[in-house]
């Protein structure tokens, strides 16, 4: 999952990989085991068999200062013992927006004002996935 400053994206036609946004993003969150930078699951904790699933991570330093609007999380067909590479294209993929607590967004942070370097966690957060699609 990552989380990014700027406009949200209303199609997913300019996501076409880990780096379509790179000049946005604040955070990421990093779900493959075997990376090369942290070489853990930072969303540990989380329960994936329930729905709604219960998200919540390990705290993770941001990248970059900003006004944090909206979040992307995607799958990548990576096996268990590849290590990250920024030009995977995503999979499955949601996007969402970001906002303060009470604002009726997505993702909701008590201060949207993310800081260089300072240490940033999920904790609890529910995503409710659809069982039925109309098309």
């Amino acid at each position: 999952m990552t989380i990014f400053k700027d406009t949200v994206p209303v199609e997913f036609t300019g996501l076409t990989s880990f780096n379509a946004k790179a000049a946005d993003l604040l955070i990421t969150y990093d779900a493959t085991q075997y990376t090369s930078s942290t070489g853990i699951n930072q969303f540990t904790g989380s329960q994936n068999n329930v729905n709604p699933m219960v998200i919540t991570t390990t705290y993770v330093n941001a990248t970059a200062s900003g006004t944090a609007t909206w979040f992307w999380w995607f799958t990548t067909p990576l096996s268990a013992f590849q290590v990250w590479n920024n030009s995977i294209v995503p999979y499955n993929q949601i996007v969402g927006t970001v906002g303060i607590t009470g604002s009726g967004a997505d993702l909701t942070l008590p201060s949207v004002d993310i800081t260089l370097g300072s240490p940033y966690r999920i904790f609890n957060y529910r995503l409710q996935i659809p069982t039925e699609w109309t098309f």
